[in-house]
Order: structure tokens, then C-alpha cells, then sequence
């Protein structure tokens, strides 16, 4: 059984984002994760964008770019955690033929804005395996908590959230992929050159 954590975050409302600009063809592993969350609407009773919010994602469908002002101008945000702005995006990389880019977790409350915090969306919807993703902004503040968050499943979970994440898991073929701090490192310096953001906000 785990502690209760403080996670020190407030839901709020979500920013207005900057003019969206030409689209490129949605990843079909996103297009994938939106069938999906029709699916579970119609399961749950929810919007589409809304039934993954007790999991940490809420849908922006479709994706946005220019989410706020720190995303990532490479980058197209697909949900977001409704907490302190937190939210994920893929980028746009050449030569992806149709699979997601890497993706991008964007803090703006954080000193250090973004994170990539996996490669594949395959491997991000494992990363929340058994804990979902609203707390994964938590490897910027408490990493060792992190770790122990994301490694085994919450007997103190909600029950809702537990059952989401069962049918995602069901549907996506999710499998657990562990939380690795020096590789989140190691991807965000590979794409260092993709997370270009302005110095200071507008």
C-alpha cells in the first residue's frame, strides 16, 4: 500500500492556444487512442474528451499545436491532465510515415518546461500501466516518489480510474513499460533540438 502524497497540483481551466497551423495526418496510434475513447464514452456515459480524465488525459481531439506558449513549436498536443497546464503532445518529425513522434510532457509551472518522456505513444500509454498519467509530472519534483507510483498498482486507487485503465489496456494492448529517469534524460537531449520554446511567456 502507498502513502498519500501531497502532488502540490490545482485543476484549472485550459489557456487559450496560439493560431493553429497546417495539420499533418494524425499518428494512427493517436487516431487509435480516439477510437478508443469512443468507445469508452459510450461504456462510461462520458464525452470523448472527458473519459480518460480520472486516468490524467484529457483528449484534445484533434490534436492542437501552439497549445501554450512553452509547447514545443514542433509539437501537436493530444491531451492534457488539467492540472497547472500540464499536458502531452507528439512531434512532428520528418519521415514518421504516419507513427507517432516522440513524446513531449510540457510543465509550464516547472523550470525546466519540457520532457520526453518516451519515445513511441506505445511506450507513453505504458507508462501509465497501472497508475495512469496525471501524476507522471511528479519525476520533476519528487522522482523517487515517482518511481514507486508507476512500478506496481495503487491499492488506494479509484476504482473508476482502475477500471478505465483496464479497458484501455483491453483495447490498446498496453503493456507496462517501467518509468526510467536516465532515459527520459537521455530522450530529451536527443530531441533537444525539437523543443525549441520563446524565453519568457507573451
Amino acid at each position: 500500500m502507498k502513502s498519500a502524497v501531497a502532488l502540490n497540483i490545482r485543476r484549472c481551466c485550459f489557456p487559450p492556444h496560439k493560431p493553429v497551423r497546417r495539420m499533418p495526418p494524425i499518428p494512427h496510434a493517436v487516431l487509435a487512442l480516439y477510437k478508443a475513447a469512443e468507445m469508452a464514452a459510450k461504456r462510461f456515459g462520458s464525452s470523448i474528451e472527458a473519459v480518460f480524465d480520472p486516468c490524467g488525459l484529457i483528449l484534445n481531439s484533434p490534436p492542437l499545436q501552439g497549445y501554450y506558449w512553452c509547447t514545443p513549436d514542433t509539437a501537436f498536443t493530444f491531451a492534457s491532465t488539467g492540472g497547472d497546464g500540464v499536458h502531452y503532445s507528439y512531434l512532428d518529425l520528418p519521415n514518421l510515415n504516419g507513427e507517432s513522434g516522440p513524446i513531449v510532457m510540457t510543465l509550464p509551472a516547472n523550470d525546466q518546461l519540457n520532457y520526453v518522456v518516451a519515445e513511441t505513444l506505445d511506450e507513453f500509454l505504458g507508462l501509465g500501466f497501472y497508475a495512469g498519467w496525471f501524476a507522471l509530472e511528479q519525476i520533476a519534483y519528487d522522482p523517487d516518489w515517482a518511481l514507486e507510483h508507476f512500478s506496481s498498482p495503487d491499492d488506494e486507487g479509484d476504482e473508476t480510474q482502475q477500471e478505465q485503465l483496464k479497458f484501455l489496456q483491453d483495447v490498446l494492448s498496453i503493456r507496462h513499460v517501467p518509468l526510467d529517469l536516465e532515459r527520459i534524460d537521455a530522450l530529451t537531449g536527443k530531441y533537444a533540438d525539437y523543443l525549441q520554446v520563446p524565453l519568457e511567456p507573451p
